[in-house]
């Protein structure tokens, strides 16, 4: 094995656990996908750590005024990835749900504005899909933890604050009993 930084052959195994080797003539650690371009900037480009290419920093998104490690493009495509796979559904699945929900929300039966803003309900145990949600109807349900019993109690709540809790007596206000 060849150091992919300076090319020597003095190697060493700096932990066998982890594979990570250490170079003895440059000092750097790597392992065997180490990628020698990582973090290099050239001229006001950089390498996406995930393409490979060396790319304008206008092409990245930036953090703190420094250009992320990877492309724009590909951070798009990670977050598509993992958006759908984790809940088990594809992009065309998503879209086919808000179709069949004639881009309303499940529970407010508000539009969805975008898909990027819609949200896929999923229940907690089973992981399956259950519906495309609003912002706020996706907070209302991550909020309660998916509770049946703090909605109902919720909407109890509401329903006692719809009738007022004084009532008149004469020239006074008295406290409705319940």
């Amino acid at each position: 094995m060849k150091c992919p930084f300076c090319g020597s052959e003095k190697i060493i195994i700096w932990s066998s656990k982890r594979k990570i080797f250490k170079c003895k003539d440059c000092g750097k650690h790597f392992t065997e996908e180490t990628n020698i371009n990582r973090g290099v900037i050239i001229e006001n480009k950089r390498y996406c750590l995930k393409c490979g290419d060396l790319k304008d920093f206008s092409l990245f998104f930036n953090k703190k005024g420094k250009p992320r490690s990877i492309c724009k493009e590909c951070t798009k495509l990670l977050e598509n990835q993992y958006r759908f796979s984790s809940k088990g559904i594809d992009r065309t699945t998503f879209l086919l749900m808000i179709h069949e929900q004639q881009n309303k929300c499940k529970i407010c039966d508000n539009d969805l504005k975008s898909s990027s803003t819609s949200y896929i309900d999923h229940n907690h145990k089973t992981g399956e899909a259950r519906g495309i949600l609003c912002p706020s109807c996706n907070t209302l349900l991550g909020l309660c933890n998916d509770d049946i019993n703090i909605l109902q109690n919720a909407i109890e709540y509401l329903k006692r604050q719809q009738s007022p809790l004084f009532e008149k007596c004469g020239d006074c206000l008295k406290i409705k009993s319940p």
